[in-house]
């Protein structure tokens, strides 16, 4: 899973074109978060042994079928 910085800078005003990091997802565990904010109501939660004690990534996505794929293909990722 790769993510990205805030994206703008004077010679790339629009986006950002290169990964501020990569998250390996083999052998991550991915479910749904059932309870948060009100503005967090679609949550997902990446959980890995490895990670630090206690931390884990939490994603949030605009609906439950945007949830359900994301849930999807990244449980189909941590399986790599």
């Amino acid at each position: 899973l790769l993510y990205y910085g805030s994206g703008t800078s004077a010679d790339m005003p629009h986006f950002d074109t290169k990964p501020k990091g990569v998250i390996p997802l083999g052998g991550c565990k991915v479910d749904v978060v059932e309870r948060g904010p009100k503005t967090f109501k679609w949550g997902l939660r990446i959980t890995h042994p490895d990670f630090y004690a206690g931390r884990m990534l939490v994603l949030a996505a605009e609906s439950e079928d945007e949830q359900k794929a994301w849930l999807a293909t990244l449980g189909d990722c941590s399986r790599v």
